[in-house]
């Protein structure tokens, strides 16, 4: 059996410890944090099929139904409230608790808290271990779950063609933090989201939890200072529920881009926020990890220890396959979404171009899709911007291009097929 060393003790992580501990392998979980620290000491939405899916059992875990959502979006006086049926409703599932519940299911597997990982060791084109502060440690696979900024995956050599640093566009940063209520009435709409919220290129919202008050700003790229406090403050000015009294706060990177279009390498692996498995428009990756790490238990069982590129090419092509596609689709509406002018949008939402059901397709984290007959029908209502009607026809174009690519990459792997996908994948999202 190999040894498994897992860079950060992310939840596809885990995952993975577990799957693989069941058929024997060796697992070392290098972890930063202590346990008590590990993850993130909030609520994330999770699709409602991953409990019954990875046997979650909830009554060990913090949650609570997603509640429905109302969007804001700029220059458009409506604010749109979806409605989204129970059975396809997230649950709002808390982060640290879930943690702590994979952990307790692991019944040999070695964590090393306090271990932070600081770099990747190669050797004849292959990688073989990680430094660590506490030192050297050699496995016959690294899986990097270190996150966005990994410090694995930005040391890789070049000639792995593994993306090193994810582009500042494609990180969402944000401040998240918590405020005690006010004594004003409760809102018609509890859970606001204001979609780039007072033109920036992100999103801020205010979600009423019933005893405080869930703000969340951030933006795709740098977010200042100036922007956070301006944002905050329009946020108490519309918000009458929300109090100037902080119960706590954080800040934190997130990935909002597509997976990376290669994320193995001989001996390495990404898994998680290091491989960007976060839905673009939504942050969310919790799902697609989990998902991620049991794909790639399989695909660990199936290459009888020897870890080759061509070994662990399957493990790019099932995740691909399973959802790699719908969020490279989702990644190119986000593009248009935080590149086009906000007017544009306005009048797109004014004029019912971008319809209701187009939004309940992108809070549910799937790809907006008009038949011809739609684009036709909304196209008229738009004819008195031509250039913008031109623009949204060719996203849509690119996104069912991005869906097709995604959902087809090489069968098998071969060094100059897959060299050219990729470059094919990359070209989609090139400026």
């Amino acid at each position: 059996m190999s040894k498994i060393v897992i860079a950060g003790a992310g939840i596809g992580g885990l995952v993975l410890a577990k799957e693989l501990e069941e058929k024997g392998h060796e697992v070392v979980i290098l972890e930063k944090n202590t346990l008590a620290a590990l993850s993130f000491d909030w609520y994330d939405d999770v699709e409602c099929g991953i409990v019954p899916e990875f046997n979650i059992d909830l009554t060990k875990i913090k949650h609570y139904p997603k509640q429905d959502w109302a969007f804001l979006f700029p220059e458009v006086d409506e604010i749109i409230g979806l409605t989204i049926p129970d059975e396809k409703k997230d649950i709002s599932i808390h982060r640290r608790d879930l943690s702590a519940w994979l952990i307790g299911e692991l019944k040999e597997a070695e964590i090393q808290y306090g271990n932070a990982v600081k770099s990747v060791i190669c050797k004849d084109g292959k990688v073989v271990g990680v430094k660590t502060n506490k030192g050297d440690i050699y496995g016959d696979l690294i899986v990097d779950c270190c996150g966005v900024d990994s410090v694995v995956r930005s040391n890789l050599p070049d000639e792995f063609g593994v993306l090193q640093k994810i582009k500042d566009e494609d990180v969402f940063n944000v401040y998240r933090g918590f405020y005690k209520k006010t004594d004003a009435k409760k809102e018609e709409f509890t859970n606001k989201a204001y979609l780039r919220h007072l033109g920036r290129p992100g999103i801020s919202w205010a979600l009423d939890k019933g005893d405080h008050v869930d703000i969340l700003i951030g933006n795709a790229g740098k977010l200042t200072k100036s922007e956070l406090n301006v944002s905050l403050e329009h946020l108490k000015e519309v918000n009458a529920v929300l109090s100037n009294e902080l119960l706590s706060s954080a800040v934190c990177r997130i990935p909002v881009r597509r997976p990376l279009e290669k994320m193995f390498a001989n001996g390495y692996v990404a898994l998680g926020d290091s491989a960007c498995m976060t839905i673009p428009m939504l942050g969310s990756g919790i799902a697609s990890s989990m998902r991620a790490g049991r794909i790639l238990a399989k695909v660990i069982e199936e290459s009888d220890g020897i870890y080759t590129e061509e070994k662990l090419y399957p493990y790019q092509e099932r995740v691909n396959k399973l959802f790699g596609a719908s969020h490279a689709a989702i990644d190119v509406l986000k593009c248009w979404l935080l590149t086009e002018s906000a007017s544009v949008l306005g009048f797109f939402v004014n004029k019912q171009i971008v319809a209701k059901e187009d939004m309940q397709a992108a809070a549910e984290g799937g790809v907006v899709k008009m038949g011809f007959g739609q684009i036709v029908k909304r196209a008229m209502r738009g004819l008195s911007n031509i250039s913008a009607l031109l623009r949204l026809a060719k996203t849509l174009s690119k996104q069912g291009k991005a869906q097709k690519l995604w959902s087809n990459p090489p069968v098998s792997y071969d060094v100059n097929k897959f060299r050219k996908w990729k470059e094919k994948a990359e070209k989609i999202f090139q400026k």
